[in-house]
C-alpha cells in the first residue's frame, strides 16, 4: 500500500522580527491635513475672546471651517514637507526595530522644532521673502502654540502613518 506524507519545510526566521513601516503616502496627507487643523484650534484657544462676541456656537464653528482652509493654504507645505521628513525618520528607526512609543518620543521632539521652523518660515512669506535670521515679531503664544503642535503632530505621525503591511528588516 502506498502513503502519501506531507512535507513541512519551515521558512528561515528574519534576524529581526517583522515590524510595522510608515507610509510616505499617509505622512504626505497626514502633513497637509493635521498641522492646519490643529494650528487652526491653537489660534482659536489664543483668542478666546472672540468666542464670547460671537452670536451662537454654530459661528464658532464656521469660523474654525473658514479659518482652517486659510490656514491649510499657508501651512500645508511646510506640514506636508515636515511631515515626509519625519516620516523618513520614522520609518529609518522602526525598521531598526527601534519601539514604537521611543520613536514617537523622538519624532515628537523633532516635530517641534518643524513646528517653530515652520512659523519662521511663514514669517518669512509675510515678511515678503526677505529671509531674516533673527526670529519674526510673533508673540511668544505663536511660538509656544508652534512648538506645541508640531510635537503634536510628531507624535502623532508614526501611529496614524503606519502602513498595513509588515516589513522584513534582514540583516546586513
Amino acid at each position: 500500500m502506498h502513503e502519501s506524507t506531507l512535507i513541512v519545510r519551515t521558512i528561515e526566521s528574519p534576524a529581526q522580527p517583522q515590524t510595522k513601516d510608515v507610509s510616505l503616502f499617509r505622512a504626505a496627507l497626514f502633513g497637509a491635513v493635521v498641522p492646519p487643523l490643529l494650528a487652526t484650534a491653537a489660534f482659536l484657544l489664543l483668542r478666546t475672546e472672540v468666542w464670547f462676541t460671537l452670536p451662537s456656537p454654530f459661528f464658532l464653528l464656521f469660523m474654525f471651517i473658514q479659518m482652517s482652509l486659510f490656514v491649510s493654504i499657508i501651512c500645508s507645505p511646510f506640514g506636508v514637507v515636515f511631515a515626509l521628513l519625519c516620516g523618513l525618520v520614522a520609518r529609518l528607526w522602526l525598521r531598526r526595530g527601534d519601539n514604537l512609543a521611543d520613536v514617537q518620543a523622538r519624532v515628537s521632539s523633532i516635530g517641534a522644532m518643524c513646528g517653530l521652523v515652520a512659523l519662521w518660515g511663514i514669517g518669512i512669506i509675510f515678511n515678503g521673502g526677505k529671509i531674516v535670521l533673527s526670529a519674526p515679531n510673533w508673540p511668544v503664544s505663536f511660538w509656544s502654540a508652534a512648538l506645541g503642535v508640531g510635537g503634536i503632530c510628531g507624535w502623532l505621525l508614526p501611529r496614524l502613518a503606519r502602513s498595513q503591511q509588515s516589513v522584513v528588516v534582514h540583516p546586513a
